[in-house]
């Protein structure tokens, strides 16, 4: 049961200038108020208890194929659902009514995991500020730019969000009578790429001119620059378009939907692709039915009515209100459970057997491994209304355990998996040992917690940890069977870049080596001051920012030697060059340190010096863990003294052995940034 204890009114009204403005209950504007009322009176109101589940969506080829713009995929099914809510019939855009709490399902956010209102207006924002801009079509000299909603308003009292379409989108949405497109959104559900969704509906929207030009025996081309602008890619090269968006569209086309989608290369300018041809096929009715019924099957056979629906702190319940579109909850593996399911013990029972997928466990696991499965389950239900603990109880239930279980659902694919990898275990031993025990749920529960926390690491060889998946030594001489952790990997999202960027590396001892001559000029210049080798491992601590902010002090006639991961703090630092020297030369990883090894003995004896430690090279060595001691051994081993370790000396040393380190060696720790600057350059 979902509680809301506050009943304030939030009104977010898009301006011009896309501008979210929220203003508290009391404080509206009549004037303004009234103005809004009135901007189309004759809009309906489209909830769920009016008109239904449909899944068909109407849209214009213009919204297909010719808009440009920016939606992630929950975003996308989001807008599909509300564009399913419009009748043919329909003469004016309807406004739409929908709970808090199913906004934010539909926007794949967990709604108990920070503050609901705001993931709400943060959403809603997004959404309202993802333009969009027609591409320009050839003989016109017009680009329409108009963005999806018009206004917002939020009632935290009543649990209602109701949206207001941007005019601009009736032409593309109402009444259409030509040149649009029909498609049942069913088909897109088990999606899992943006790109998919976007690919579909230019499939969908193309279809007929395909089977136009075949029966001609002209080819449907497409230009990939134009098919970048369509499905918001920014890909620079062929490979990623093909592997991201178009292999990915192929999969998931062919395999969910009523169409079959491939392409093939067109047009090339030498190694770049300039357009493809395309496949549109539409799938045989029965086959397409079926798709649609495994689908449609799938979803309802986990499919709940939520009993406990949204109440009202004073005003009474949802229930109460036939406006408010009150979606059923839909389970379905992949999906996570809200914290309040935790006051309600029956409820979540339900849900963790739909998880569990009996259906598939009763292929893999025995009669005892099924029993151990519903003990599993029994602790759950009990771990997820009791507070352990300093735990946090959020709307009835341990967040702890919610928020370790529903990783497990997003990163994943599900909870199957899961009991499926532990049931073995927990029947043989786990189960019998809590037995034993004079109070057997604390003893479940810290076993349960630790295998969900442990699910998604496997193990192989010497190497063992309880709760995590291991991979059996080779068998016959035959390979080791990863298929469980290729399996596991492929229900991951694929990575998405953070940053973009260039990185000069690749010097290690050879590189500087044949540099060697204008090295040894820098320095004998006055250009180059001093070399400071900042190699070994980095960590997360705060504490570890002394190395980013020590490469940035350095003064510009200063090199830094470095390899391993300690360079990240740094590397992407504007530190320029000397003389077309760059001031960070990057040997590799920790494994390369043996080419700072190389160098300093290269300069040793470039300059002529009987010990290396009479070379203007200062030692500042990040340390984080034993993977480190490499550098050091490596750098010991040439007899250099006076080695600065930080930000901690190793703490697996034994007095001695730190002893004879200072001692013989001078090794040291570090202080502050200025005042080692200062010490290492005097």
């Amino acid at each position: 049961m979902i509680r809301l204890t506050c009943c304030k009114d939030e009104v977010l009204q898009m301006t011009p200038q896309s501008t979210l403005k929220t203003t508290p209950k009391g404080n509206h504007n009549k004037k303004q108020g009234a103005k809004s009322a009135k901007a189309s009176p004759s809009a309906p109101v489209a909830t769920y208890s009016g008109r239904g589940n449909q899944t068909i969506v109407r849209k214009s080829n213009d919204l297909i194929q010719n808009a440009m713009y920016s939606l992630s995929l929950s975003q996308q099914k989001l807008m599909l659902h509300i564009f399913a809510m419009i009748k043919p019939s329909d003469t004016e855009l309807p406004r739409y009514e929908m709970s808090i709490y199913e906004f934010l399902k539909l926007c794949g956010v967990d709604p108990h995991n920070g503050s609901m209102y705001k993931q709400v207006k943060k959403n809603i924002e997004d959404i309202a500020n993802a333009k969009v801009q027609w591409i320009r079509l050839a003989g016109t000299q017009k680009i329409t730019m108009f963005r999806w909603l018009s206004s917002a308003t939020i009632d935290e009292g009543t649990g209602k969000i109701v949206l207001t379409l941007d005019q601009s989108l009736k032409p593309h949405l109402i009444q259409l009578k030509e040149f649009y497109t029909t498609m049942n959104i069913t088909y897109t559900l088990p999606m899992k790429s943006q790109y998919s969704l976007k690919i579909y509906e230019l499939c969908k929207s193309y279809q007929n001119l395909y089977i136009t030009k075949k029966e001609k025996g002209e080819p449907l081309v497409w230009n990939i620059e134009t098919l970048k602008k369509q499905v918001d890619c920014n890909a620079a090269n062929w490979a990623h378009v093909r592997r991201t968006v178009l292999d990915k569209a192929k999969s998931e086309i062919n395999g969910h939907t009523d169409i079959y989608f491939d392409y093939e290369v067109y047009e090339k300018d030498r190694q770049r692709v300039i357009a493809i041809a395309v496949t549109i096929e539409p799938v045989d009715k029965q086959v397409a039915d079926d798709k649609l019924n495994e689908i449609t099957k799938s979803m309802s056979n986990r499919v709940r009515s939520k009993k406990g629906k949204l109440t009202l702190a004073e005003t009474g319940t949802l229930d109460d209100d036939p406006n408010v579109l009150t979606l059923e909850y839909v389970s379905v593996p992949e999906t996570t459970i809200p914290y309040s399911y935790g006051a309600t013990p029956e409820l979540l029972r339900q849900e963790l057997e739909i998880k569990a997928e009996p259906d598939k466990l009763i292929r893999e696991l025995t009669a005892d491994e099924m029993d151990a499965v519903r003990t599993i389950i029994d602790a759950m239900v009990k771990m997820a209304g009791t507070p352990r603990g300093n735990d946090k109880m959020i709307d009835g239930g341990n967040a702890t355990f919610f928020q370790t279980m529903n990783n497990v659902i997003d990163n994943c694919g599900g909870l199957r998996r899961w009991f499926e990898g532990v049931a073995t275990r927990y029947a043989a031993k786990v189960i019998p040992v809590a037995r034993t025990k004079s109070a057997p749920l604390p003893y479940l529960s810290r076993a349960i917690l630790e295998d969900l926390e442990n699910y998604r690491i496997y193990v192989t060889g010497a190497c063992g940890l309880e709760g995590a998946h291991y991979i059996p030594e080779r068998k016959d001489g035959k390979p080791k069977d990863f298929s469980s952790l290729i399996a596991h990997a492929k229900q991951c999202q694929p990575p998405v870049a953070i940053e973009n960027g260039t990185l000069i590396g690749g010097f290690a001892h050879a590189q500087v080596t044949a540099l060697a001559d204008k090295v040894v000029e820098a320095v004998k210049s006055g250009a180059i001051r001093k070399f400071f080798v900042m190699a070994g491992c980095d960590g997360r601590m705060k504490s570890r920012e002394y190395y980013t902010e020590f490469a940035r002090k350095l003064p510009n006639d200063t090199v830094i030697l470095t390899a391993g991961c300690a360079k990240y703090r740094y590397n992407k630092l504007s530190l320029g060059d000397i003389n077309g020297i760059p001031r960070v030369l990057d040997a590799g990883q920790c494994n390369d340190s043996y080419s700072l090894a190389v160098i300093a003995l290269k300069l040793k004896e470039i300059f002529g010096l009987d010990d290396v430690n009479k070379l203007p090279i200062v030692y500042n060595i990040a340390w984080y863990e034993q993977k480190a001691v490499i550098v050091l051994l490596a750098l010991l081993a040439l007899g250099v003294k006076n080695i600065h370790l930080g930000p901690t000396l190793p703490a697996f040393l034994s007095p001695n052995v730190k002893n004879v380190l200072i001692d013989q060696f001078g090794i040291g720790g570090i202080s502050t940034v200025d005042e080692d600057i200062m010490k290492f350059l005097s």
